[in-house]
């Protein structure tokens, strides 16, 4: 029940990303800028989260408290300081207010589908790259062999509970790349830099047998490679609010929203995969839907407000909303 309500009023960040989206209705840049601050924040709060455990190990549900805590401050700050954008005492954008654009339903229907391969795709990073694959080739298997494993219990926690810090960079990144290619094309360069970070931390796994130097190799990768594999995960946000309405933007990442955690339901199913069909074939499968991600995105790239045209710092630049392919 408490995981329920928690999942059923935990919105912030879809309200928080909607807010930024019409604030900045002007100003193209930074909504991408401040849109992806507020998804970066929420995944470095969930890696703080995390690390509440490790300083209780003595006491499950401790951290609750502390956590409950920092909630009821949040509401009392944003109750006290944040404004309706309507009632806004001050001009935050200086740009002309544009014509309220169509709802593309079609380009919609496109991100969507193609969002939900990427996500799909990018569990085999997160978490698959860790559990079962890490946990298993450089600790598992040493104890089940009464080995010294190479990776310790300890140094598995910190590595999974740490990797969140990775959405810093994709955050500061996002704006420059749409900026420079387009949202469009760079989701579609984050689905293939998915991929091909699952086929290396692959080819790393399968050296036998497992060495110290593989194992830090195993750990680079996926630190190096998730930063740019997240972009198409924060660009998602992006897009959608680039095809609808004002009046309906919120609703636009509230949808997000849904389909990230959407996704991470289907971790169950990959942890059972690999279980009754080895580790590689759960990758496999996760790079073949990064693949077909990145193609479910590219008819996007024809979009007047996806492609690189609609670069700009409003939306007056490119004209209507209409798909063009």
């Amino acid at each position: 029940a408490m995981t329920f309500a928690n999942g059923l009023f935990g919105s912030a960040a879809a309200i928080a990303n909607g807010y930024m989206f019409i604030i900045y209705k002007n100003d193209r840049e930074k909504a991408d800028e401040f849109g992806g601050y507020v998804m970066a924040t929420l995944m470095v709060g969930l890696t703080v989260g995390g690390l509440f455990t490790l300083f209780f190990p003595s006491n499950l549900f401790r951290p609750l408290l502390l956590s409950s805590a920092l909630c009821f401050l949040a509401f009392v700050v944003c109750f006290i300081f944040v404004f309706v954008p309507s009632e806004s005492p001050v001009e935050i954008d200086s740009e002309p207010e544009e014509d309220d654009i169509p709802l593309d339903k079609r380009a919609i229907s496109n991100v969507i589908i193609g969002a939900s391969f990427d996500h799909l795709g990018t569990l085999g990073i997160y978490p698959l790259a860790f559990s079962p694959v890490m946990y298993q080739r450089f600790f598992l298997d040493f104890q089940i062999a009464n080995k010294v494993p190479i990776m310790s219990g300890n140094e598995y926690r910190w590595l999974f509970s740490m990797i969140g810090l990775a959405a810093v960079p994709a955050a500061l990144l996002m704006p420059l790349v749409n900026k420079k290619l387009g949202v469009a094309i760079s989701t579609i360069i984050s689905n293939l830099i998915t991929a091909g970070a699952i086929i290396a931390l692959l080819s790393v796994a399968a050296i036998d047998p497992p060495t110290h130097s593989s194992f830090v190799l195993y750990a680079t990768i996926i630190y190096a490679t998730f930063p740019f594999a997240l972009l198409s995960q924060l660009s998602s946000g992006a897009m959608l609010d680039r095809v609808t309405p004002h009046d309906q933007k919120s609703l636009a990442q509230g949808i997000n929203n849904s389909l990230y955690d959407f996704a991470t339901i289907f971790t169950i199913l990959f942890g059972w995969i690999s279980d009754t069909k080895g580790y590689n074939f759960a990758l496999f499968v996760c790079f073949g839907l990064s693949i077909v991600g990145a193609f479910v995105n590219v008819p996007l790239i024809f979009n007047k407000r996806l492609g690189r045209k609609e670069i700009g710092n409003g939306y007056n630049s490119v004209g209507n909303a209409d798909c063009i392919i």
